[in-house]
């Protein structure tokens, strides 16, 4: 369990948060998913899927037919299950991609998927969650920057941003960027490296 979460937070081919029973971007079929974007990578029909209408268009081209039930969520409107709530905003990457901000018993989680704060041609700019409480500017608990598209800066920015009491790093140079931002007073844990074992977390 993390201690600032309350909940147990596994990596394997996807993020899963298995007490409030939700994935995201899991690579094989799972019974409750969260997809942040059409990437091969990212992308998989599951029992039941939440999407951007854009993404799963896109999906649909790629993959064929979703199977189970999908539900398509527009920006900011908040999908309802029995941990919580979920509400995608951009993420800046490519069209129809959305991180993802989960709401569950006074907790608050940010999983960024991949983004970009660059301006795209093809993408609505990325939104990050920011830690005054003005409207979709919420405080967080633990993010998840995961991205092979955004710089450096961007990343570090994310961050900063965000304000979370913890990060966990799933993508990439997990474990660079995790010293990195202990180093800069942030406490960070790389959960696809080495050094997953030296998370406080317990079964």
């Amino acid at each position: 369990m993390d201690p600032y979460l309350r909940m147990e937070v596994k990596f394997d081919r996807g993020i899963s948060l298995p007490g409030c029973g939700v994935w995201f971007d899991a690579g094989r079929k799972q019974k409750f998913a969260v997809v942040t974007h059409a990437h091969s990578d990212h992308a998989a029909w599951h029992a039941e899927t939440v999407l951007t209408p854009a993404t799963a268009a896109l999906m649909a081209a790629r993959l064929g037919k979703p199977r189970g039930h999908v539900h398509e969520m527009a920006y900011h409107q908040p999908f309802h299950f029995a941990a919580g709530q979920i509400t995608l905003l951009s993420a800046g990457h490519v069209l129809g991609s959305a991180m993802a901000l989960l709401e569950t018993t006074g907790e608050r989680l940010l999983y960024t998927g991949d983004f970009k704060l660059r301006q795209s041609r093809t993408a609505v700019p990325a939104e990050i969650v920011q830690a005054d409480r003005a409207r979709y500017q919420f405080r967080c608990d633990a993010a998840f920057p995961l991205s092979d598209h955004a710089d450096y800066d961007e990343l570090l920015e994310c961050v900063e941003r965000v304000q979370p009491k913890r990060v966990y790093t799933v993508h990439g140079f997990v474990e660079e960027f995790a010293a990195d931002l202990r180093r800069r007073g942030v406490e960070a844990w790389a959960l696809g490296g080495g050094n997953q074992l030296e998370l406080p977390l317990v079964a």
